[in-house]
């Protein structure tokens, strides 16, 4: 409704116009909530409890009456963290010059579009992104494009409220756009975009099979849709508690907790990778009861980490040193290395580092660098 509700304002007035005789007298009826909005293999369906929930503690009531006609997906190019989306031994990216894709050799590299976007991941040979306004850019909005012959299909025009817009997740022609406090859902029809309702919303479905109200989606971690379809998990953060509440969405039961925690945490096929109050960097294993230690801040000079993706070898991540940034790699069984420097960089997100497939890439003057991991 939020990114629609421009698109569709002069299609009410007309309306208006048009029948005013019969819309004497009617208001419109307002929502209290909006709650609408980095791959082949079909897995299991979702089941959904129609029941409503009115608590988070809800466990062994749940029951799994219906079942949402949903497919669940393996994705391993790490969509829900990465700026750069791999997708059939292609890097695809977004520099000054437009969107671009790089051969995973790292030989060739072509501009396929223009215009600055964000990406959503890639489903169906097609990748989804929105392009944001500037002089260059005559049609901002929201896109998708064939990979397959590099055609673009502008689904939806640009709205204000795309800048709020943090994480697209594309599943069958159904698109999810979330946000903090909301999660919209649309279905292409013809390139176009038409509306999902809150209850045919299949996010907003697992919630209630979860027990979560619609109002705590902001207590949901980043990149909640993709942990979806991709992990069968979500994952609640209790910032009171400092807790972490693990649901599994095929049943709406909570699986896990992990007590004394942050919220900052990256999801992955070995398990759960977070900090602990003292910000060290452990993993939860999904077949293991006990988390392990991956790195200790007591024993690397108490330097800080700020992690923010993986890939199979190491967990990236960053410390600053006065007007630099270097570059720490985490290893999986545990321990760290340290990797390059970036001179004059205070401050890692601006690097928006990207890891992929024995491939790193960061931002370097308004473009992306690509190097092998070593």
């Amino acid at each position: 409704m939020r990114l629609l509700k421009g698109k569709y304002l002069l299609y009410a007035v007309c309306i208006i116009l048009a029948y005013s005789l019969f819309l004497c007298g009617c208001g419109v009826k307002d929502k209290e909530t909006l709650a609408l909005a980095d791959e082949q293999d079909i897995e299991e369906a979702i089941q959904v409890n129609e029941l409503e929930k009115t608590s988070l503690n809800i466990e062994e009531e749940n029951q799994t009456d219906d079942y949402i006609e949903a497919e669940i997906i393996k994705d391993n190019n790490n969509n829900i963290y990465n700026a750069v989306k791999f997708y059939d031994d292609y890097f695809y990216f977004s520099d000054a010059d437009g969107i671009k894709r790089m051969r995973k050799d790292l030989l060739t590299k072509e501009k396929i579009a223009e215009g600055n976007v964000m990406f959503g991941n890639c489903d169906n040979d097609y990748i989804y992104y929105i392009r944001y306004p500037s002089d260059l850019v005559k049609a901002p909005g929201f896109f998708r494009m064939d990979l397959t012959r590099h055609f673009e299909e502008k689904l939806m025009d640009w709205t204000e409220s795309m800048w709020s817009i943090n994480s697209i997740y594309a599943h069958q022609n159904i698109i999810y756009f979330s946000e903090y406090d909301f999660c919209e859902a649309y279905e292409v029809i013809d390139a176009n975009l038409e509306e999902i309702e809150e209850g045919d919303n299949i996010v907003y479905q697992i919630l209630d099979n979860c027990g979560i109200s619609h109002t705590d989606i902001n207590n949901l971690l980043f990149g909640y849709v993709t942990m979806i379809f991709e992990y069968q998990k979500l994952l609640y953060f209790d910032e009171q508690k400092k807790e972490i509440t693990v649901y599994d969405t095929k049943s709406g039961k909570k699986i896990d907790t992990l007590d004394q925690c942050r919220s900052d945490v990256l999801i992955s096929d070995r398990g759960i990778i977070y900090k602990d109050l003292e910000n060290d960097i452990l993993l939860k294993k999904w077949d293991t009861e006990e988390p392990s230690i991956l790195y200790d801040m007591s024993e690397n000079d108490n330097r800080y980490i700020n992690y923010g993706t993986f890939d199979e070898q190491y967990i990236f991540g960053f410390y600053v040193d006065g007007d630099d940034c270097t570059l720490v790699k985490i290893k999986w069984e545990g321990g760290s290395e340290i990797g390059r420097t970036f001179e004059d960089e205070k401050f890692c997100k601006d690097l928006r580092l990207s890891a992929n497939n024995g491939v790193v890439s960061y931002m370097q003057d308004g473009y992306r660098v690509f190097e092998k991991i070593t």
